[in-house]
């Protein structure tokens, strides 16, 4: 008897020893997965938000060629009265002052071999042949966009100048670029790269302090357990303490009782 009452003994406070020691493990599993989570997810996220929004941001250059196109076709269809040169510097003119945002919203356009027919912003370019123009890394940008264009894909990266910037020293840029065979020149436009930089770390913060949110309410959901496990564990000692003594007086009892019996 005495065995087991220590045998049980000895479970009722391994259980209450290993409560806190199970929550406190799981708190640190949680927590290790959640950590793993916040390094890894928002990389992620990042990847794949910027292979749709690339391909978004493409879709838009697109559709910026199309209304560039539309916006100057009526010059060279079949029945117009202008001459082929006049039509080049009508064109030349409503493309110059077109644009779909306020910023860097603007187009461009070079002739086959290199020569600048128009860009709003680089006036001194216009009759000039860029052809051996490099950027910062040594590509040759307009040659590699007139090769884009004429192959068909017509999507180019290279480092350019930002306009709306003063003294930009030049950044990535993601150009579309189509051939105007009516009027014998490369029509393009772009977006800067760091719009889209921009925008994916606005999702990389937002979703890194999510996360940051959620480590702290499971940890302060883990403190609150435990103190509550705390409080239930004292509770299930003092009853534990309550039942032995009550055991103890119990068995007395019986004894005393037993040897006044025999006396």
């Amino acid at each position: 008897i005495i065995e087991e009452e220590g045998l049980m003994k000895l479970r009722d406070k391994d259980l209450l020893a290993i409560g806190p020691l199970v929550m406190i493990l799981t708190i640190l599993a949680v927590g290790l997965v959640v950590f793993y989570q916040a390094y890894t997810l928002p990389q992620q996220m990042r990847e794949k938000i910027k292979e749709d929004y690339l391909e978004a941001k493409k879709n838009d250059l697109r559709g910026h060629i199309k209304m560039a196109t539309k916006a100057i076709m009526h010059l060279y269809k079949p029945g117009s009265i202008l001459t082929n040169d006049e039509a080049k510097e009508e064109a030349k003119k409503i493309l110059t002052n077109l644009r779909y945002s306020e910023e860097d919203g603007y187009f461009f356009g070079f002739q086959l071999d290199g020569t600048a027919v128009f860009h709003p912003f680089l006036r001194d370019w216009i009759g000039q042949n860029k052809w051996d123009y490099q950027d910062q890394n040594g590509k040759f940008v307009i040659r590699d966009l007139i090769k884009a264009a004429r192959e068909g894909d017509g999507f180019e990266e290279y480092i350019f100048r930002k306009p709306s910037v003063v003294d930009d020293e030049g950044r990535s840029k993601l150009a579309y670029v189509v051939v105007l065979p009516e009027l014998d020149f490369v029509l393009g436009t772009g977006t800067y790269q760091d719009d889209i930089d921009s925008f994916l770390n606005g999702i990389e913060v937002a979703v890194s302090n999510y996360i940051r949110n959620s480590m702290a309410w499971i940890a302060l959901i883990a403190f609150l357990g435990l103190l509550i496990l705390s409080f239930a564990q004292r509770r299930i000692g003092e009853i534990v303490a309550l039942s032995d003594i009550t055991t103890k007086l119990h068995d007395n009892v019986k004894q005393e009782s037993a040897f006044i019996i025999r006396e």
